[in-house]
C-alpha cells in the first residue's frame, strides 16, 4: 500500500478493503455506488480488483486460501501429506513473508498434524483455554488490577462458570486482606 500514491485507486482499495484479503470467503452483497471507483461494485469484485494490483499479492492470497482449505478439509490420515504439499507450494513462491511462514509451518508441523485428532467428534484445540485466559485478563483490566488473589480467583470462577450459584460454605473465613485498620474517623458536625 505504501508503494502507491495516497490518491491512487490501489492505495484506496488496499487501505479501505484490506479486510477482504483476510476473510476465508467474501460473500456477495448488493452492489453499491462507490464514489472513488465511479461505479456500482460489490465485495467479491473489490477483492478481484485488489488481487489484480500485484502478482505477489495474488500468489500470497491463493496460498492463504489453500491453507484455509487444508485446515478445514484434511483429516488425520492425510494431514501430514497435505501439509508438506502446501509447504512445497510455499517454497515456489519466493515471497519473503511466505518463506518465513513456511519455516514456521515446518517447525510446528508435528503439532499441526496432531491438531487433526478428533475426540468426541471435535478437533483438539487450545481455543477454550485461550478464551479463558482472555476473560481473566479482561476481569483484571476492568478492576484496574487485584491485590487480593483469592478475590480475583473467586471473581474469575464466578464469571466463567455460567451455572455457578453463590457458595456460602466456609463463608465464616474472611478473604479480606490483612493490614492496618483505617484509623479514627469523626464526622464533621
Amino acid at each position: 500500500m505504501q508503494s502507491y500514491p495516497k490518491d491512487s485507486i490501489e492505495y484506496y482499495l488496499l487501505k479501505n478493503f484490506n479486510w477482504t484479503l483476510f476473510k476465508d470467503e467474501v460473500h456477495e452483497n448488493e452492489a453499491k455506488w462507490n464514489k472513488k471507483l465511479k461505479r456500482y461494485i460489490n465485495y467479491p469484485q473489490i477483492l478481484d480488483l485488489i488481487l489484480e494490483i500485484s502478482d505477489e499479492l495474488k500468489t500470497a492470497y491463493d496460498l492463504k486460501s489453500d491453507y484455509v482449505f487444508f485446515n478445514k478439509q484434511s483429516d488425520l490420515n492425510n494431514a501430514e501429506n497435505d501439509l508438506w504439499k502446501h509447504i512445497e507450494e510455499m517454497k515456489k513462491s519466493n515471497i519473503p513473508e511466505i518463506l518465513k511462514l513456511k519455516n514456521t509451518l515446518i517447525k510446528w508441523s508435528q503439532e499441526i498434524v496432531n491438531s487433526f485428532t478428533f475426540i468426541d467428534g471435535r478437533r483438539i484445540t487450545n481455543g477454550i483455554m485461550e478464551s479463558r485466559n482472555g476473560v481473566a485478563k479482561e476481569i483484571k483490566k476492568n478492576a484496574n488490577g487485584y491485590k487480593n488473589f483469592p478475590r480475583f480467583r473467586n471473581r474469575c470462577l464466578y464469571c466463567m462458570n455460567k451455572d455457578t450459584k453463590p457458595n456460602y460454605a466456609g463463608s465464616h473465613k474472611s478473604i479480606r486482606m490483612k493490614g492496618s485498620s483505617r484509623g479514627h474517623y469523626t464526622k464533621n458536625k
